[in-house]
């Protein structure tokens, strides 16, 4: 498979297949909000989510199974502390470049969500904690809130890397023990570019 891209991979890694657009103008806010978390997070990392609406006529079809595979990029983005409990990024519908990859056609990248993974420290044993918001919420500057279980921080007993993805609501928790959740709040807004 041919790959393009503009990153460096190492000896053994296949570069994203990608091009990212130099100029991005399409750009959102995304503020991440934490309230009444159990403790701090060392590690958070921004990332976009890219999908390739038309993989089944600019792709390359695997010979054995003869199904064309999903396309996707995960693309990083930063995050700046600007209070206490509050996140800053910025995120570009437009990042990815529409371009013929396989010789097959233009293959058209769509935005489909942005995600923030959070975790106590940088130990990769921590539970990762993994807010996320939808595409349609981020165009239309609305939020999303996600649900966390404090037992869970900093990490789960014989489970390294535990991956949580957050509750949107508590409504099947007794309102006795909803005060043992935290709130992890997505929202976005237009950029003044």
């Amino acid at each position: 498979m041919n790959s393009v891209g503009d990153s460096e991979t190492s000896v053994g890694e296949q570069a994203p297949l990608r091009k990212i657009n130099p100029s991005p103008r399409r750009g959102h806010i995304i503020a991440m909000t934490l309230e009444d978390a159990p403790g701090v997070f060392a590690s958070i990392e921004g990332v976009a989510q890219y999908t390739v609406e038309n993989a089944t006529e600019c792709g390359e079809k695997v010979a054995l199974s003869g199904a064309f595979p999903r396309i996707s990029t995960s693309e990083p983005f930063v995050l700046t502390k600007v209070s206490e409990n509050e996140y800053r990024g910025t995120v570009y519908e437009d990042l990815i470049v529409d371009e013929d990859y396989f010789g097959r056609g233009v293959c058209r990248w769509k935005f489909s969500s942005v995600s923030v993974h959070l975790s106590a420290t940088t130990d990769g044993a921590d539970t990762k904690f993994i807010p996320s918001i939808d595409s349609i919420l981020v165009a239309s500057s609305g939020s999303e809130a996600k649900y966390f279980w404090k037992a869970r921080y900093p990490r789960v007993a014989d489970y390294d890397g535990f991956p949580v993805f957050g509750e949107s609501d508590l409504e099947s928790v007794p309102e006795d023990k909803r005060g043992e959740f935290f709130v992890i709040t997505l929202a976005s807004g237009e950029t003044s570019r």
